[in-house]
This record gives C-alpha cells, structure tokens and sequence, in this order.
C-alpha cells in the first residue's frame, strides 16, 4: 500500500483529501459514464461536459455543508428539452 504523503493531500476547509484517490475516483467515474451511458470516452474532452462538471462543481461547493443527491439537482430532460439556443 502506497503512503499518502502531506505533498499528496490537498486542503479544504480544514479537511485533507488524498488528490490521487480523489483523481482515481474521477477517473474510474468517467469510465463508468462512458460504459453505461455508451459514450465515447473522448466525450470528456468537449466543451459541453466539461461545462456541465464544473456546473456540477460549483453547484458542490455551493452546498457543502448539506448532504444533497445529484439526482436532485439534476434537471427533468422536457425541461432541458424546453431551452432555447
């Protein structure tokens, strides 16, 4: 097993998090999206998912102190459907 370094950890208010299992986390997460939503894994190189993430991730920083599901957050697709480009 591989000790986890104070060089490896990264500070968030006041809580260490191991940066590598956190990538590792990520990583297998964009597998598994690729996997069961049958997209390509180039998919998380384009603009629109990275925009979705870092939506995602502010909409995480903004509820950190509540244990929110993503399910919840998440829009209905005739919702997403309804917006106009």
């Amino acid at each position: 097993m591989k000790q986890t370094t104070r060089a490896s950890m990264v500070c968030i208010k006041n809580q260490f998090y191991d940066r590598r299992q956190t990538l590792d986390d990520l990583t297998q997460a964009c597998a598994e999206f690729s996997a069961l939503d049958g997209r390509a894994f180039q998919a998380m190189k384009g603009n629109g998912f990275q925009n979705l993430a870092q939506v995602l991730f502010d909409a995480g920083r903004s509820y950190n102190n509540s244990s929110i599901q993503v399910q919840d957050i998440l829009p209905h697709p005739t919702t997403v459907r309804q917006i106009k480009f």
